[in-house]
């Protein structure tokens, strides 16, 4: 058998290291193969499960020069050595726990629920020194804490809705299980383990070398809302980001943090114009506490970005809570045009109702390379709703020519979104311009005409039909 063995290791281009001694070694996948030789191609002895200790000798390297380890007992067999990690024993499991929840990690979307769980249960059976970790220290190290709850989290987020979880009664065992972490965020119909956990966390191992890292998780964990304006915005921030910086104004993460900051809060003041006309009703001592908050976490820090973080907030002092603003007033427009893209159907009726006066200014968000999509979309909205009311509005013909070429320019974009495109099109539709049509007439029978700007194969068929329909008379929605 040991010369058959030594053949086959030099016609196989295995390598033997001269080094036998025995040494523990823990399994951090699931299923993993004990092969009949070291080779991935060689036939599966047996399988390990997760978390199973192996005892091994020697270490042999294959062609690409991977590492093999012999495991003793039974039939000789080679487990790969990717697939497991050095063990010191049930009584001090620690290092080997973390490589195997973070190997769990790492898989992403290729670890499946039944992994997660198996990893979940091999950590929840250390925490509790059942079993075989009755010896194990009582505490359970950082890094270990912050893997297992970064796994139940990975674990609740793969269940597909709450229909899934009690159709399948262990899916729905584990999730009652986790009832104290795990939550269901209805709107989304998702589980997750919610920011807050995270911040429980860092507050029991803030002296720790692993307190950054478990902050900084926190702050990016997700805070799932439903409907979410000028307050909301504030809020996520609140939960979210600001303790992190607040907590680690030098940090590793701190001008990502701010950055994502500078965006939030921007966002959260553009809902500001609709806030001060009493449109949308927010709490405006609850804004100021959040105000208040975010200055205070950023006294300490100072990297770039901070400057212009505070300056958004102080917008929204002065927009949502300063001041009372009438939609109908033309002087409402220059607000009005910041809102373009949140989603409310009264800013581009509005604007339309302001006609001539407003156009300038919509035109200049449709045709800015810096404007978002959606910003782009409700601002050709508005100028179709501009060009539909001009019988009681009427528009000039120099404003028609510049809505005729933002138009165009919206039509030829490449690497634009079905919503702008569609807009276009409806725009195009309802100008009556020779040469707009034949630009639809192309996009009605060409497919290539669609993929050239930026269109994907699924949506081909739909740009298609909505230029065909316009050319055939069909209205736009919506309506002025």
């Amino acid at each position: 058998m040991i010369a058959w063995l030594f053949v086959w290791l030099l016609s196989s281009g295995a390598q033997a290291v001269s080094s036998q001694a025995m040494e523990m070694r823990l399994v951090i996948g699931t299923g993993v193969g004990c092969r009949a030789q070291p080779d991935r191609d060689s036939p599966v002895v047996a399988p390990h499960a997760v978390g199973e200790p192996l005892t091994v000798r020697g270490v042999t390297r294959d062609r690409s020069g991977a590492a093999w380890y012999e495991v003793v007992g039974g039939r000789t067999c080679w487990v790969s050595g990717p697939l497991t990690v050095a063990f010191a024993g049930y009584d001090s499991p620690d290092t080997a726990l973390v490589a195997v929840a973070e190997h769990a990690l790492a898989l992403g979307a290729n670890a499946s629920f039944e992994h997660l769980v198996a990893v979940d249960n091999l950590l929840l059976e250390r925490r509790l020194r059942r079993t075989r970790y009755f010896r194990a220290p009582a505490t359970v190290p950082p890094f270990l804490d912050l893997r297992h709850l970064q796994i139940v989290d990975r674990a609740a987020r793969m269940i597909e809705g709450r229909r899934a979880a009690e159709k399948d009664p262990l899916m729905n065992a584990w999730v009652l299980a986790h009832a104290d972490v795990v939550t269901h965020f209805e709107p989304g119909d998702l589980y997750h383990v919610r920011g807050s956990q995270f911040w429980a966390l860092y507050a029991r191992h803030r002296t720790s070398p692993a307190a950054e890292e478990i902050a900084w998780t926190a702050a990016e964990s997700p805070v799932f809302t439903d409907e979410c304006y000028t307050e909301c915005h504030l809020s996520v921030l609140a939960q979210s980001y600001m303790p992190y910086w607040r907590e680690f104004p030098r940090g590793g993460h701190v001008l990502e943090a701010v950055a994502i900051g500078v965006r939030r809060v921007a966002r959260a003041a553009q809902f500001c114009p609709l806030v001060a006309a009493q449109y949308i009703q927010e709490r405006p001592d609850e804004i100021r506490t959040l105000i208040g908050s975010l200055r205070e976490s950023l006294q300490n820090v100072t990297i770039a970005g901070n400057d212009e973080l505070l300056d958004h907030l102080s917008e929204i002092e002065a927009t949502c809570l300063g001041s009372t603003l009438d939609l109908k007033s033309p002087r409402a427009i220059p607000e009005l045009v910041k809102t373009l893209g949140l989603g409310f159907s009264i800013v581009p009726r509005q604007l339309a109702e302001f006609g001539e006066d407003a156009a300038p200014a919509v035109l200049a968000v449709v045709a800015s390379a810096d404007s978002d999509r959606e910003a782009v979309y409700s601002g050709l909205m508005a100028l179709r709703f501009m060009v539909e009311g001009a019988g009681q509005r009427p528009l000039s013909a120099g404003t028609r020519e510049k809505i005729k070429q933002a138009a165009e320019q919206r039509l030829a974009a490449r690497q634009q979104s079905i919503l702008t495109l569609g807009a276009a099109i409806d725009l195009a539709s309802v100008l009556g311009d020779p040469d707009l049509r034949r630009i639809l007439e192309s996009l009605a029978s060409d497919p290539n005409a669609v993929t050239s700007r930026g269109i994907g194969a699924r949506s081909i068929e739909w740009i298609r039909k909505r230029a065909a329909d316009r050319l055939a008379g069909a209205p736009p929605l919506p309506r002025p």
